[in-house]
């Protein structure tokens, strides 16, 4: 591997934006996103790349399982400090980490989804759903709910 690439493999695990990570690594702004496509499919390149996110995942004690119980508490926060965006975004990635968008999904049974049009009720089968792929059961009161405001923040909590 070149030093460039090298520095590429760098500036890329940084924040994993590979055009900036290009401009960086010294790939002129102009060509550098013509150069990602090429640079992250070279078998040298992302083998350095997966080697470096194998070793961050076990220096850290990460775990996409970690991760993705991070993202559902995020999305059923209610109360101070909570927001409509964050919750819907935790959703978005929730969602992508377990294949059920369109981009990411290994299967064609899995439509593509459009959050923003997402129902009450469709998100909650959304947070549903992932509990249940976190082997969590379905409470009759979301993780983090308040007196007087659901998951979602649309209304009071369901009784009991």
């Amino acid at each position: 591997m070149t030093p460039k690439q090298q520095r590429f493999v760098d500036e890329y695990l940084i924040d994993l934006n590979a055009t900036q990570a290009a401009i960086r690594a010294g790939y002129s702004a102009r060509s550098a996103k013509g150069h990602t496509h090429r640079l992250l499919q070279d078998p040298e390149i992302r083998n350095a790349i997966d080697a470096a996110q194998a070793a961050r995942r076990k220096r850290t004690e990460l775990t996409a399982d970690w991760v993705v119980e991070r993202l559902r508490i995020e999305a059923e926060r209610t109360g101070e400090g909570s927001s409509h965006s964050a919750r819907v975004a935790a959703l978005g990635w929730a969602m992508k980490l377990l294949g059920l968008c369109k981009e990411d999904a290994p299967h064609p049974d899995h439509p593509p989804i459009d959050l923003s049009k997402l129902t009450d009720e469709q998100k909650r089968a959304t947070l549903a759903a992932l509990r249940s792929a976190m082997g969590r059961p379905d409470p009759s009161r979301p993780v983090g709910a308040r007196d007087g405001a659901d998951a979602l923040g649309g209304g009071p909590a369901p009784p009991g």
